[in-house]
């Protein structure tokens, strides 16, 4: 699996790998280092891994149940703690770095003696693992399901155990016609939402990281229904 290279914004067509592509790809855009594909996403500060900058004088953005809400027009927050894992590089691309990670498909055996909660949403039972390592340091692990269950044809599920913090989220779309993240409480802790037409994107964090669930929609143009969440 490539380096994930995501589109401009949360709401184009995907496939499946594309939905896995786009969600590492939204881990490793917070710490600047790849384009955001969901553009919901704020780059980190450029300091060391672990690392804190210092706050600017006035508070960029609501803190909200772990993350920080960026209004329209407001910068990309500053002040952030920078995990010390990182996004790793999984292609060596014409002279360019050597890879430093890499991605494999695991048993759910596997993936539960990572030791991370995993979860999905009501009928749509894991079809598919998927983690990523920078070094021997897990990055994401990924749950992918293809059943097609109360309104959404596909899923993907990846958690990241290290991630700046507070997580940034910025605006979404046009700054014209900005769409902000929704609160919700249909994440299984307080977390926030993004829907369309397409998909339902819902990101929450809790005690094994930072949870980013891509759930999309059988038939689209529809309302989206209320997410559901269990255990995997």
């Amino acid at each position: 699996m490539q380096e994930a290279q995501g589109g401009n914004h949360m709401f184009s067509p995907t496939t499946r790998r594309g939905f896995l592509g786009r969600a590492s790809a939204l881990a490793a855009g917070a710490f600047g280092l790849l384009a955001d594909p969901f553009g919901i996403v704020g780059h980190s500060s450029r300091g060391a891994a672990g690392e804190q900058a210092q706050p600017p004088p006035d508070q960029v953005g609501e803190l909200y149940a772990g993350f920080v809400l960026v209004r329209p027009g407001e910068p990309h927050p500053a002040a952030l703690t920078l995990p010390k894992v990182g996004p790793p590089i999984l292609e060596q691309i014409g002279g360019g770095p050597l890879p430093t990670g890499h991605t494999q498909t695991i048993t759910r055996a596997e993936a539960a003696a990572l030791g991370v909660e995993l979860w999905t949403l009501r009928g749509m039972p894991a079809t598919s693992f998927e983690a990523t390592f920078t070094g021997t340091n897990l990055f994401t692990l990924a749950l992918l399901s293809d059943v097609a269950s109360e309104g959404f044809s596909t899923l993907t599920v990846v958690c990241q155990p290290n991630f700046p913090k507070p997580y940034p989220v910025m605006p979404q779309g046009p700054p014209d016609l900005p769409v902000l993240a929704q609160k919700t409480e249909q994440t299984p802790q307080p977390g926030i939402l993004f829907r369309s037409g397409v998909e339902v994107v819902a990101q929450w964090t809790e005690g094994s990281g930072l949870y980013t669930a891509i759930a999309r929609l059988a038939d689209q143009g529809a309302p989206a229904p209320v997410l559901t969440f269990v255990k995997a």
